[in-house]
């Protein structure tokens, strides 16, 4: 009788620990997927993250309002943060997000905060 009962409490355990099971993978054989982004502002520039690279790491947009969809296809969490633009912006792995931002003329510079010497590039706004 008492393994009967170990044996119960072990599968009603195992279907509980299941049901709670993240349901952030894909249903489509974990393709990434995207946190919902905001209305885009201005052209939309594309930057891929993989591993620890940013791809472009030059980027050229034009001065005023401007959206950058980064999309990190490697299996770390990354970030980008622009100095200068008040961009600073967590990617989880497989996911798509949006940033809107405003910016001036210039040159700056931009890096993932949890790996700042191996991911960095330059934003050149005309």
């Amino acid at each position: 009788m008492r393994r009967l009962v170990s044996l119960s409490a072990v599968l009603v355990l195992a279907g509980t620990l299941t049901a709670c099971g993240s349901s952030s993978s894909s249903k489509s054989g974990g393709a990434p997927t995207s946190s919902a982004p905001a209305a885009a502002a201005g052209p939309v520039t594309q930057l891929g993250v993989h591993d620890f690279a940013f791809d472009p790491a030059a980027m050229d947009l034009k001065a005023g309002a401007a959206t950058i969809t980064i999309t990190n296809s490697g299996s770390a969490e990354h970030n980008l943060t622009i100095e200068g633009l008040k961009v600073n912006k967590d990617i989880k792995p497989g996911t798509t997000v949006s940033v809107n931002l405003t910016a001036k003329s210039g040159t700056y510079k931009f890096h993932c905060e949890y790996h700042p010497t191996q991911m960095k590039g330059t934003v050149t706004v005309g």
